[in-house]
């Protein structure tokens, strides 16, 4: 025990040198004890390059007689020594394959992967099945690949139970791009339509709309790819961007008091 005097402060403090908690008879436990020899690493490393996921390269070890390495040694070893993004992007790809997915990708020169269009057997027959309307929108936000996730969604048939005066949504597609332009919206529908509408469909069974938030690049991708389909401002975004500008015009008393725009004397023009 230390005491100190520290303008005339008095401060006390106690150190223990014993253990409380039974020391662990596993190796496993220690850090020191989990690494791997310099073949046996180069060859996790190799198997993890060539898309192996850290369990499976633990259970090749495991047949080497390597019995004091875990998962999470094996994931610190992959976000070390592997840190090529295109690794876990191909193996994102082979997930989806296996899973009853149709999947379209697009590389560059480089063979790195710009976009990724999936689509589920369900997603398929839900298109077809509810082809009135298609609604399309891209995330603000993005992936640990910087990639921006373009969501497709049809309408059902039923009423929602959280917003009883709008039908159930029903995501079918997705696709991760890595930038938002006329482009690559266009290679996405272009997938899209392959998949469930092939050449051969007739185009009465094609979509009837398309519901976006207005962006033009998006817009024009629709018309190339679907040019007899209609197009219509999504209702959420013609809220939001009506509230915006028109609190620009209120007078600082009617902005202070937030509440007085859910009234409605204020909203009655959007319902």
């Amino acid at each position: 025990m230390d005491v100190k005097d520290v303008q005339k402060r008095w401060f006390v403090s106690k150190t223990c040198y014993e253990h409380t908690h039974p020391v662990s008879n596993s190796r496993k436990m220690y850090h020191v004890n989990r690494k791997l020899g310099a073949d046996d690493q180069e060859f996790a490393i190799k198997m993890i390059q060539s898309g192996s996921t850290p369990s499976a390269v633990l259970e090749m070890l495991r047949t080497r007689d390597v019995c004091n390495i875990t998962v999470t040694d094996l994931t610190n070893i992959q976000q070390r020594f592997c840190r090529d993004d295109s690794i876990f992007i191909w193996d994102f790809i082979k997930r989806l394959e296996t899973t009853n997915h149709h999947v379209r990708y697009l590389t560059n020169e480089d063979n790195r992967i710009q976009s990724i269009f999936f689509i589920h057997e369900h997603g398929i027959e839900e298109a077809r099945r509810l082809s009135e309307c298609i609604i399309i929108d891209a995330t603000y936000k993005t992936n640990s690949h910087k990639m921006v996730l373009l969501n497709f969604v049809v309408a059902g048939a039923l009423r929602s139970k959280e917003q009883p005066k709008q039908l159930t949504t029903v995501p079918i597609a997705g696709c991760w791009m890595d930038k938002e332009t006329t482009e690559r919206y266009q290679w996405a529908l272009g997938c899209f339509r392959d998949i469930v509408w092939p050449i051969s469909t007739n185009e009465n069974l094609l979509p009837k709309c398309f519901v976006t938030d207005n962006e033009e690049a998006l817009l024009k991708a629709i018309k190339s790819v679907f040019p007899n389909s209609k197009q219509i401002l999504c209702w959420i975004h013609i809220q939001r961007n009506f509230l915006l500008r028109f609190k620009k015009n209120l007078t600082s008393k009617v902005k202070a008091n937030s509440k007085l725009l859910g009234q409605p004397d204020y909203m009655y023009f959007l319902d």
